[in-house]
């Protein structure tokens, strides 16, 4: 993963910055990209959808999950674009160097660089999902993922990930041998 992500700048375009409270109370730095993105001609590729993914799931009975660590602080900017990206603050201007969060088709981006890396696994943002119908075909495949994202340098967080689980929650479903299920916590409030 890039070390350094952001390098200050002096440039006379420039987002503000906000920073929201996360549920752990721990702080978020957002940058307000609003500007940007309306400046930003948007791309008409699809997000990967769980639905078109449930043939597969029928047969598959071992599941792991992958959690990419920072996963667009993994993907450089190309070269002399970086001034687009500039925000302000009280210590300075600064522009990423990496792919920051909020900008127009920055999931996309993510997302065809994930597809370019890894065939035929379901990847959505930065989660990844790995199904397979036995245990031995699963670690064969596990193993070749993580070849696979050593090569290309992509970073895991590894207390985030699932391995070789008979069922497990991934995009607010849980997905087993028995099919996909909306994940019984996020619908609470509504039963209740």
């Amino acid at each position: 993963m890039q070390e350094v992500i952001i390098r200050p700048n002096s440039s006379p375009f420039s987002s503000s910055v906000v920073m929201t409270k996360k549920k752990d109370g721990t702080w978020c730095f957002c940058v307000d990209y609003r500007f940007l993105n309306a400046l930003t001609i948007k791309s008409k590729f699809p997000l990967p959808v769980i639905d078109e993914f449930l043939d597969k799931f029928a047969k598959a009975s071992w599941f792991t999950k992958l959690d990419l660590r920072s996963g667009f602080h993994q993907i450089l900017l190309k070269a002399r674009e970086e001034f687009k990206t500039t925000f302000s603050t009280h210590f300075g201007r600064y522009e990423f160097l990496v792919m920051p969060f909020g900008v127009t088709d920055g999931l996309l981006t993510f997302q065809l660089a994930m597809n370019a890396t890894i065939e035929d696994i379901l990847v959505s943002l930065d989660d990844i999902l790995m199904y397979s119908t036995t245990i031995k075909e699963h670690l064969h495949h596990i193993e070749a993922v993580l070849q696979l994202l050593d090569k290309v340098g992509w970073k895991v967080k590894s207390g985030k990930c699932s391995f070789a689980q008979r069922n497990i929650t991934y995009l607010r479903h849980v997905i087993s041998d028995a099919g996909v299920a909306t994940d019984p916590s996020k619908i609470t409030a509504i039963q209740e």
